[in-house]
């Protein structure tokens, strides 16, 4: 028998519009992709440009083990 999804489950994506980054790292639209651009996150499809939400966090994890 096949086991049906899990509807329960969210899914955290990994690529983020600014929008998202902005909420996700608390910052304003200059900062935040100030931000994804100094963390090397920026990923651009077509018009799109995203952010990878594993460098961001790599990014934090790095700037907070300076301080």
């Amino acid at each position: 028998m096949i086991q049906g999804i899990d509807r329960s489950e969210t899914v955290q994506p990994r690529l983020l519009g600014i929008k998202e980054l902005q909420t996700y790292t608390g910052l304003g639209i200059t900062r935040a992709a100030e931000m994804g651009a100094a963390a090397g996150a920026v990923r651009r499809y077509g018009k799109r440009v995203l952010y990878d939400r594993s460098k961001i966090d790599a990014y934090i994890d790095s700037e907070m083990q300076e301080v």
